[in-house]
């Protein structure tokens, strides 16, 4: 493995195979501490589309704790927590923003992009490895109302979908 790969990336690029296996896709890993308590969060999905349900996150969380049981990856004591993204889900894929087109989203980048950090707004799809989408430019130099902001893809920090009335009749019509 890499030297300064997160260990949420070790744990991602070591559980993916076995998860793949049950036809699950791998959304998020997140560590994170509640002061009691280390959580080691993973959000999978199916790969057929359909909704994850208790049984899936049962063989996964078997998978999973076997093979961090192996490879003693996590030093602490945690807790491991499998579960679906839920409905406004994290966008970690360039797949994620195609399939989600035309729904809102919040974005953070690594880099700025016209001064700005935070962009929220309507996903119009991708060019390449960048990510389209339409939303306000506040930056105190040019200032722009539903502009076009081309994301490069490995620029991104974190982005969700948002959720909305828009999302909330999606999920009841296509079972997202």
């Amino acid at each position: 493995m890499q030297v300064g790969m997160t260990l949420e990336n070790k744990i991602a690029n070591l559980i993916t195979p076995a998860l793949e296996s049950l036809d699950l896709d791998l959304i998020k890993v997140i560590m994170t501490s509640n002061g009691v308590n280390n959580i080691l969060q993973i959000m999978v999905e199916r790969a057929d589309g359909a909704s994850v349900d208790i049984s899936d996150c049962e063989k996964a969380s078997r998978q999973i704790s076997a093979l961090l049981d192996v490879e003693d990856l996590v030093s602490e004591k945690y807790v491991l927590e499998v579960g679906s993204p839920g409905i406004d889900r994290p966008l970690t894929r360039l797949k994620d923003f195609e399939k989600y087109k035309e729904l809102e989203a919040k974005v953070e980048v690594l880099e700025k992009i016209d001064g700005q950090r935070k962009f929220r707004g309507r996903i119009k799809g991708l060019d390449g490895d960048n990510i389209i989408i339409k939303a306000n430019i506040v930056s105190l130099e040019k200032p722009q109302e539903d502009a076009e902001v081309k994301i490069e893809f490995n620029n991104i920090k974190n982005a969700k979908l948002i959720l909305n009335d828009e999302l909330l009749n999606m999920n009841k019509t296509n079972n997202i």
